[in-house]
């Protein structure tokens, strides 16, 4: 008899299954009730990384003068194919020309961790997308520079999709002569 025993020199230690029921319960309810919590903080720091990421690119593209950073667009007088263009390309180096304007390859333009490639992928493992489109296409000089990130769900033109789309001005080949417009 269990009762007798407790009495002579034996206790009774542990939990009644009840108590362990109870203990895994709120358990549960804590875990419901942070779990969203968690997760919108998460999601909330990959799109702040991923804007921040974008307007370092943006900034790479087009140039910072307040830094004495001029920027591809400036460096090498035109756009780059692709965003891989910022790290990788085989162009004459930067150096000064006849008329005392700097031309020419001063990059690698980004650098984010050990590889020169992750600048290239968003907070969800997405390549941005990137383009430019000149609203007077005979003398290249204004136009619109777009930089996306197709966001969390994978897929270009949906609600959750990153995007910086700023009005540009430039004059090909002469760096100190652009401006932009927000």
């Amino acid at each position: 008899c269990w009762v007798c025993l407790v009495g002579v020199g034996f206790s009774m230690k542990g939990f009644t299954l009840i108590e362990a029921i109870a203990v895994v319960a709120i358990l549960a309810v804590i875990a419901g009730i942070a779990a969203p919590v968690v997760l919108t903080t998460l999601e909330r720091v990959e799109k702040e990384s991923t804007w921040e990421e974008m307007e370092n690119i943006y900034i790479e593209l087009m140039g910072n003068p307040e830094t004495g950073s001029y920027g591809y667009l400036a460096d090498m007088g035109k756009f780059p194919e692709s965003l891989k263009d910022l790290n990788f390309l085989d162009r004459p180096p930067y150096g000064m020309k006849s008329n005392g304007i700097g031309m020419g390859w001063n990059g690698p333009y980004l650098l984010k961790g050990n590889s020169q490639e992750s600048y290239l992928y968003d907070g969800w493992g997405s390549n941005y997308r990137y383009k430019y489109a000149y609203s007077d296409p005979g003398s290249g000089t204004k136009g619109e520079l777009v930089i996306i990130s197709i966001g969390p769900d994978k897929r270009e033109g949906t609600i959750d999709d990153i995007e910086i789309r700023r009005k540009i001005t430039h004059t090909p080949n002469t760096p100190n002569t652009r401006s932009e417009e927000r």
